[in-house]
């Protein structure tokens, strides 16, 4: 009876002569090690040739990125209270601006770049990677918003005066329907293109924006409104990951879908404390936010969903949506090649 393989380990034979700081090239004989499910171990040999490559991490690009991240980050979460005109914001957001460019540059001068800036051409992924940040810059702000919202006393005009609690409770329909329709818009995405789902998306969240731009004087209102909001935010985020996975480079895939990630992160810290910003510059006698504070606010989040349709309108069409992933054509891939056929 024939067992079923578990795992195969291919492992490059190297000439004694050949260091193993140097080993990035072509090897011309492999072993390859079989193990089955019971965990026996078979070896063999092949004189196929397997290129093999070092990976590398190329520091000064990861010092200038992390550096970037650092300086844009604290920034922008300390805003609010330092000001956005505080010498201190306004230095480190400076040195996170003039870090960008350099950090461009080292990357395509890297022999082993950390994020490929060929990729990140890709009108596909470049498309991706604008409709992460914007709608990460609106998805996120209102998430971290609307407990707020509900919770705000009845006096104030338009807060439900409910406990964090209830307010939970009432905000459940939205992650409910937003994981239904997560599943929904990844298997929609062969049939209809990445362009046309996400340009739904995002049209079904400018609606529940300007609801709440112009109706959070009720509960019932603004759960409604943030519910329909679910739908958009679900059917968008597996729809984007999907459209970055099809169009990277085979080798990139992961790296793709974390700077995505990363960029979406990075919108979603700008949008809050934009958003915090707003909401805490009108302020009642009472401490709590003043109406016009949520409207503007608000209004802002509509604006930031606008770009990221705007930007999603550079995705592919139907008719050109990837059917199967592109080889790369990057010459220095960081990761190893399969072996080649004899």
């Amino acid at each position: 009876m024939t067992s079923k393989i578990a795992q195969v380990e291919v492992i490059p034979i190297v000439a004694p002569e050949q260091a193993r700081d140097d080993l990035d090239g072509t090897v011309e004989t492999v072993i390859v090690r079989l193990t089955d499910a019971d965990g026996r171990q078979g070896i063999g040999e092949t004189d196929a040739p397997a290129t093999v490559v070092k990976s590398f991490i190329e520091m000064p690009t990861a010092h200038l990125w992390s550096q970037n991240l650092v300086s844009l980050l604290v920034g922008v979460s300390k805003s609010s209270s330092w000001g956005w005109t505080s010498p201190a914001v306004l230095g480190l957001m400076i040195v996170s601006a003039a870090l960008v460019p350099a950090w461009i540059v080292s990357e395509n001068r890297a022999a082993h770049p950390l994020i490929d800036m060929r990729m990140m051409r890709i009108p596909a992924i470049a498309a991706g990677n604008m409709v992460a940040f914007f709608s990460g810059a609106a998805i996120l702000a209102s998430f971290a918003f609307a407990p707020a919202l509900l919770e705000a006393p009845r006096s104030t005009g338009y807060g439900a005066g409910v406990d964090i609690t209830v307010a939970g409770l009432l905000l459940a329909p939205q992650s409910l329907i937003s994981l239904v329709a997560s599943g929904a818009g990844g298997s929609l995405l062969a049939r209809y293109g990445g362009r046309r789902l996400i340009l739904s998306g995002m049209l079904t969240m400018i609606l529940p924006f300007v609801c709440l731009a112009a109706f959070h004087d009720a509960a019932w209102k603004e759960v409604l409104a943030l519910t329909v909001l679910g739908v958009g935010v679900g059917g968008l985020y597996s729809v984007v990951a999907n459209v970055i996975v099809a169009t990277a480079p085979r080798e990139y895939i992961g790296v793709a879908a974390g700077m995505n990630a990363n960029l979406r992160t990075i919108g979603g810290a700008i949008g809050t404390a934009i958003m915090a910003t707003i909401v805490s510059s009108h302020v009642g006698p009472d401490g709590y936010p003043l109406d016009a504070g949520y409207t503007n606010a608000y209004w802002t989040l509509t604006g930031f969903t606008v770009a990221a349709a705007v930007a999603a309108m550079c995705l592919p069409g139907r008719s050109r949506w990837p059917t199967s992933t592109p080889s790369t054509p990057s010459p220095t891939p960081n990761s190893a090649s399969s072996p080649a056929a004899p």
